[in-house]
């Protein structure tokens, strides 16, 4: 047995190297559904910079839509790390829903836009949101 200072430096490096060996990689470019000009925008606005370089990582990779893990760095070198999500609800997509009493909704941005959310410091900030169907 290997004393514990050098255990768990090892055993950290053996889950890094099995997550980047065997797990999902990023993707240069923007996500499905996002176009470039408005994630250029959001750079501009919240930190004061264009958008240089952009990877993604589909986190719901077993179906086409979903989240995306978005990691954005600006002209100016500024990283920043986002969360994008196109999503549609329909037991198509998701069969996993014909199966509940009710299907999802109303869609999440409907709580964020509540005039006195109860939930709100534990939500994220929403930059920019677009709902294709009601």
């Amino acid at each position: 047995m290997l004393p514990s200072a050098i255990r768990r430096p090892v055993i950290r490096l053996v889950r890094s190297l099995r997550r980047h060996a065997f797990g999902p990689r990023a993707v240069e470019g923007v996500p499905p559904g996002l176009p470039l000009e408005v994630l250029d925008a959001l750079c501009l606005e919240h930190l004061g910079q264009r958008l240089a370089r952009c990877s993604h990582l589909h986190l719901s990779s077993w179906k086409p839509r979903g989240t995306y893990r978005l990691q954005i760095t600006t002209h100016g070198g500024r990283a920043w790390r986002l969360i994008f999500k196109d999503e549609l609800y329909a037991t198509d997509l998701i069969p996993a829903l014909g199966d509940l009493p009710i299907l999802p909704g109303p869609p999440e941005f409907a709580i964020y836009g509540l005039e006195e959310p109860r939930l709100e410091r534990f939500l994220p900030k929403v930059y920019w949101r677009r709902e294709v169907e009601a």
